[in-house]
């Protein structure tokens, strides 16, 4: 998965940091409103990315980044109506 933040500043730098050194799991919201997660029993880990400064006006100026994981089954889709205690994601509780 590839991510891109639009924005450099140094409480997005601090965060993107920490969260490089973990293994942590990754919620995705498309476009048509559905909620998976990546990593669900390994966690994700950053593989790459880069920091962006453009030199023109409409050039990226931010970060991107490549997650993985290594699941044996594809990302799992989360109900939307789920309850604030956690979730479960097929027999996995996830404590937000």
């Amino acid at each position: 998965m590839n991510l891109t933040f639009t924005k450099l500043d140094k409480a997005t730098h601090k965060e993107l940091k920490l969260m490089a050194y973990g293994r942590p799991h990754v919620f995705v919201e498309d476009y048509n409103g559905n909620i998976f997660v990546m990593g669900l029993l390994h966690g994700a880990e950053v593989t790459g990315g880069t920091i962006v400064t453009g030199a023109a006006m409409g050039d990226l100026s931010g970060y991107t980044l490549t997650l993985t994981a290594q699941e044996q089954v594809p990302a799992n889709f989360l109900d939307a109506t789920l309850a604030s205690a956690g979730v479960t994601v097929s027999g996995t509780q996830i404590n937000p």
